[in-house]
């Protein structure tokens, strides 16, 4: 993803991106972005969903 600079589709209208560098100067209707900066998180996004991916991030930043 970072090479390419892609995004992937992922739950409904959530994009996943390897940064926001890789969403500047996206349409508006591009929909909500969730940066994923490892391949642990994008496996959860796709396996688990938008809200499996937040639980995931806040576990890994002490938060949960």
């Amino acid at each position: 993803m970072v090479a390419g600079n892609w995004v992937l589709t992922g739950d409904g209208d959530v994009m996943i991106a390897p940064n926001h560098e890789s969403v500047e100067g996206s349409p508006d209707d591009l929909g909500r972005v969730v940066v994923a900066a490892s391949g642990k998180e994008i496996e959860t996004l796709l396996s688990g969903g938008f809200d499996a991916w937040k639980d995931y991030r806040d576990e890994v930043l002490g938060e949960a």
